[in-house]
């Protein structure tokens, strides 16, 4: 019975890998900010931004945007940030750096500038945020996913964020 399936399998696969058809695409670079690496993390779902981190011209790791050129979103006031999701509206969710300890911590925001860190249990030790949900139209209303670690019981921690509003 199980060498009749392996063939079947094989067989299928064949048949679909025959039929497909070649697929053209247009690479776009996505240029540093200033230095010599960059790497994309997550695109808006109708393609307008992208999202990610990249060297800096001071050798560090910025989060930044792209929409049409590459825009540097700052840190948290440290030396890294990277961002990791990205919405239609312009919302952008990742970790960022905020002091000498250089561990991330969760922050949201906007194309248009604004970045802020979302809170924390008492107890992490650092979070990052990885999506915002597609609808959320305010910095009040977003509601984004991510992970804290938890030092206690040295493991992640799913997180859910839900803005006031």
């Amino acid at each position: 019975m199980r060498f009749s399936i392996s063939i079947l399998s094989s067989f299928v696969f064949s048949i679909a890998a025959g039929t497909a058809a070649a697929q053209l695409y247009t690479i776009t670079e996505i240029e540093p900010l200033g230095g010599e690496s960059s790497v994309a993390h997550a695109i808006a779902p109708h393609g307008q931004f992208v999202v990610g981190e990249a060297e800096n011209a001071d050798g560090w790791t910025e989060a930044f945007f792209w929409a049409g050129r590459t825009m540097g979103l700052g840190t948290l006031g440290g030396r890294y940030s990277a961002a990791h999701g990205v919405s239609d509206q312009g919302f952008i969710v990742g970790g960022s750096s905020s002091g000498p300890d250089e561990l991330p911590h969760a922050f949201i925001a906007h194309v248009r500038g604004g970045m802020q860190a979302l809170p924390e249990n008492p107890d992490a030790q650092d979070s990052v945020a990885y999506d915002v949900f597609p609808r959320s139209r305010t910095l009040d209303e977003a509601i984004v996913v991510g992970r804290m670690h938890l030092p206690a019981t040295h493991s992640g921690q799913a997180v859910l964020w839900r803005g006031a509003a």
